[in-house]
């Protein structure tokens, strides 16, 4: 049985508005209209890769600012050939139910992973196994009927202003710094964060992955 309920928060894309969008400067190339990858494979480049300034339309800011305005993204930072903590999988999987404005606390398991493999361009190994052992009292993966129960969407933990982007070549990958801000009352929120984001057409409203994260 599927209920109802009033939950908090907006997983809604926002339009994007001067103080959100970084500046731009005229030398920078533009990033590619291509949103296809390649299909071999291209390691996905470490945070501390240096690469060469891009330019980011005001939309595509504004996505990746929603993706790393994802509530408690912070608590964990990861390279890509580590893998996707479950701690910071259980908020993002959160965040895309809500953005699917669905009136329910039960999700089908098979379309949480898939939405998490949108956001994350990876699969979230175990998710389902690890998701009741990392600490998100919010979701619950129900295994007698492999679904989960999302009891509440989250409110806000942090800002970011994004300050830099920088292409690393290869299958769209790009290198995006920007600066966080606690909001209503987060603790232990860093200032920085580092993200590795790919150009792909995994989720049409999001157009981007979170390959990495830093926060410093």
């Amino acid at each position: 049985t599927i209920t109802t309920t009033t939950k908090k928060g907006s997983g809604k894309t926002e339009k994007p508005t001067e103080s959100t969008t970084a500046k731009t400067e005229k030398s920078a190339e533009t990033t590619s209209p291509e949103l296809t990858t390649k299909k071999e494979i291209v390691p996905v480049p470490s945070t501390d890769t240096e690469g060469t300034k891009v330019i980011f339309s005001n939309e595509d800011q504004q996505v990746i600012k929603n993706m790393l305005e994802v509530p408690y993204l912070y608590q964990a930072s990861y390279e890509n050939s580590q893998g996707v903590p479950a701690s910071i999988a259980t908020h993002a999987a959160i965040w895309m139910a809500e953005r699917s404005q669905l009136s329910t606390t039960t999700y089908a398991a098979g379309t949480v992973v898939i939405d998490l493999f949108k956001y994350f361009g990876q699969t979230v190994v175990h998710f389902k196994n690890n998701c009741n052992n990392a600490g998100n009292e919010n979701i619950t993966y129900n295994s007698s009927t492999d679904t989960f129960t999302i009891s509440n969407f989250e409110e806000k933990t942090h800002d970011v202003t994004l300050t830099g982007f920088e292409s690393l070549g290869g299958n769209n990958y790009y290198k995006v710094t920007a600066t966080v801000k606690a909001k209503n009352g987060a603790s232990g929120v860093p200032k920085k964060v580092t993200a590795i984001v790919q150009k792909n057409k995994l989720d049409a409203g999001l157009g981007f992955s979170i390959k990495a994260l830093k926060w410093s």
